[in-house]
Formats: C-alpha cells, sequence, structure tokens
C-alpha cells in the first residue's frame, strides 16, 4: 500500500472511526517516559501505572471490563556458549489473552511474550507488565513512543509543550470548578471541558475523566447547599 493510499484510509469516514481510539491513546507525555541504555542500545520505556490510568479512565477498573486472562507460563531451557564454556539459560514465556469493550462488546486476542528467566528477580512480575504494554501498543496507546518518534528531540520539544499548556489549561478549569458558585456556573466548565475535549486541545483522557468526576463532585455539594 503506497503511502498515499494509506493517507486516503485513514482520512475515510470509516478510517476515521476505526482509528479513534487509535488517536485517542497515540501521544504519550514526555514526563511519563524514561530512556534506558542497555550497552549500546538506547531506547524509551513508558511508565505502565500511566498506562494503567488511561486505560482506567477509558474502560474502568482493571479486570473488570479490560485486562488478561487465562495466563499461561511456559519455562523452557536453552543450551548457550561463550568462547570458554557451554551453560545453561532458561527463558520464560506467557501466553494470554487481552479482553476490552469496543462499541457495545468484549473483544479479545491473543498475546505472546518472553523474557529471561531470573530468579528473586520478579521476572513474572516484569513480564506480566511488559505483555499488558504490548497488547495495549496493539490499539495505539503510546504509538509516537513505539513509532520511534521519541528519537526526534524536536517532536519531544513539541509534545512537552503541548502538555504544558494542557496542564495550566487544567489547572484553571479544576479551580473555576471548585470555586464554583451554582449550577450555572458549574455547567459552563462543563460545556468549556466538553469543547477542549472535543477539539483535541487537551489530550489527556484520563486528565478529562478526573475533570468530569470533579464537576460531578461539585455538582453534588452544591445540590446539597440548595
Amino acid at each position: 500500500m503506497s503511502k498515499d493510499t494509506e493517507l486516503a484510509v485513514e482520512e475515510s469516514g470509516e478510517g476515521q472511526e476505526n482509528l479513534r481510539l487509535w488517536k485517542s491513546v497515540d501521544k504519550t507525555p514526555p514526563n511519563m517516559t524514561k530512556l534506558v541504555s542497555y550497552g549500546k542500545r538506547k531506547y524509551t520505556t513508558i511508565d505502565p501505572q500511566w498506562q494503567l490510568r488511561v486505560a482506567t479512565a477509558l474502560w474502568g477498573p482493571y479486570g473488570d471490563r479490560w485486562g488478561m486472562r487465562n495466563l499461561e507460563y511456559r519455562f523452557i531451557d536453552i543450551h548457550d556458549r561463550d568462547d570458554k564454556r557451554t551453560f545453561m539459560t532458561s527463558s520464560v514465556v506467557l501466553k494470554a489473552e487481552f479482553f476490552y469493550p469496543s462499541n457495545g462488546k468484549e473483544v479479545s486476542f491473543e498475546i505472546l511474550n518472553d523474557d529471561k528467566w531470573t530468579s528473586g528477580d520478579d521476572t513474572l512480575k516484569k513480564l506480566i507488565t511488559n505483555t499488558r504494554s504490548k497488547a495495549l501498543s496493539m490499539l495505539g496507546f503510546s504509538a509516537d513512543v513505539f513509532l520511534g518518534k521519541f528519537d526526534d528531540a524536536k517532536y519531544v520539544q513539541t509534545l512537552k509543550a503541548l502538555y504544558d499548556d494542557q496542564d495550566a489549561f487544567v489547572s484553571t478549569i479544576a479551580t473555576a470548578i471548585r470555586t464554583a458558585k451554582d449550577l450555572d456556573a458549574l455547567s459552563k466548565c462543563r460545556e468549556r471541558l466538553e469543547e477542549i475535549v472535543g477539539d483535541g486541545t487537551l489530550e489527556d483522557i484520563a486528565v478529562a475523566q478526573e475533570l468530569k468526576e470533579l464537576i460531578i463532585k461539585r455538582k453534588r455539594e452544591l445540590t446539597v447547599k440548595a
């Protein structure tokens, strides 16, 4: 498929609908990433708790309507050698089913991952976390990291400025919500929030959800006072 054809598909009505989830989660706040060096290799890792937070904002608590289930582990012994000796190493393979809600129904797919087994190093815990991240990446979560965009300093700088601006927006709106004197003022806050979420000014789904919950809380407080 050529680049032009690919863009045409993405820009079609069906393409936009199919990419709705992807485009809502494909950007990663730079402060939720870390540059890791492994020998000569350098790569960007993503904070797994931030990923959990975003998915929870979308679908609810982990394990309810989304998550991994039917986990199966298989340990494999591997004979290896260096210049002086032959030795054995072990790896562990995880096979799981990832599930999540989509268009009113449950969708699931199989996910496989493996890691070198090291006793006492929380290998299984790390493997589960990494496998969950891989599954989420298939849906577009942090696609900018997996596409290598974080190797571009200009992209990271632009993204940082975007999230800095969003932080200022969020602080202003949160203050307006907390200090709303009546339901009319609170309604204007909700309309403003819907506006900046709709036009993409506020990219962070988890933060948007937190602001919505703050509006609900303030509404309860104003209702009680009335």
